[in-house]
């Protein structure tokens, strides 16, 4: 037992153990399911519609550019024409309260998963791949994307 965490809150063994059987008891699954609903109802949240719908937007052709840094829509664009910007202030307040929290509860959500499933196989070599597979996509996703 970590005895700094029983003296800080003052814990006994009996609670300390309570705990973490309370912390062991919850349903990986559907903590990562909630997890996902929680995402999605940040992208919808942050969603260009829920915005001012009256923001002008700003559209330049390239060409005669005032200034060296040119921000808005391209005419070439067709989503330009009626889709306002994300309200940056929404965006970021969501972001830090909503995927700064539930992104790394995900991640060990599924890693568990992951390792349960896998239990009677070589769980070294298969987190292996695991971690292989994501640093891959990491690194070949703005390839694709762009």
């Amino acid at each position: 037992l970590p005895h700094s965490f029983l003296i800080l809150f003052r814990f006994t063994s009996s609670d300390f153990a309570a705990l973490i059987g309370s912390y062991l008891w919850l349903n990986q699954r559907l903590e990562c399911i909630n997890g996902f609903a929680v995402i999605i109802a940040f992208h919808l949240i942050t969603f260009p519609r829920w915005a001012n719908i009256f923001i002008p937007v700003i559209l330049f052709n390239g060409i005669e550019v005032p200034n060296p840094e040119p921000v808005g829509c391209r005419p070439s664009f067709k989503w330009c024409d009626n889709t306002p910007p994300v309200n940056v202030y929404l965006y970021l307040i969501s972001y830090v309260l909503l995927i700064d929290f539930l992104f790394p509860a995900i991640n060990i959500t599924m890693n568990t998963i992951y390792s349960t499933i896998i239990a009677p196989r070589r769980q070294g070599i298969m987190q292996d791949l695991l971690v292989v597979s994501g640093s891959c996509t990491l690194l070949l996703d703005p390839i694709f994307v762009s």
